[in-house]
């Protein structure tokens, strides 16, 4: 449901990321491609395209951060929102990035950070 024209603008911020710090990049849909995952080194610039179509459970990505957890500091998931409602991510922060002119389907946990990107 992201067109390839905002992916693209996204891959183009997590260029922009990579200029700052390492992190770990995963591509998901109904579950996380642990697979394809990678950790992207710092001043790494990396082309990136479509690899998954199916739907999208935000549970998958919840679960996959909390079982690598001493990975992680947060977890950002870029999305349109149309999906179900995951639980709490019990103390990792994460953050929803929102494609451009989209909202949750749900009410956001508290500790959860909500950002959009500008159309």
């Amino acid at each position: 449901s992201m067109p390839s024209s905002i992916l693209e603008r996204f891959y183009g911020e997590l260029n922009s990321l990579s200029i700052r710090t390492d992190f770990y990049m995963y591509k998901f849909d109904a579950v996380v491609d642990d697979k394809t995952g990678f950790l992207w080194k710092k001043g790494k610039k990396i082309t990136l395209g479509r690899t998954m179509s199916g739907g999208t459970n935000f549970q998958s990505v919840t679960k996959h951060a909390l079982k690598n957890k001493k990975n992680f500091d947060g977890y950002i998931i870029f999305t349109d929102g149309c999906a179900p409602k995951p639980a709490p991510s019990h103390g990792l922060k994460r953050c929803w990035l929102l494609m451009p002119s989209c909202s949750l389907m749900f009410k956001k946990h508290n500790t959860d950070i909500l950002m959009e990107m500008k159309s």
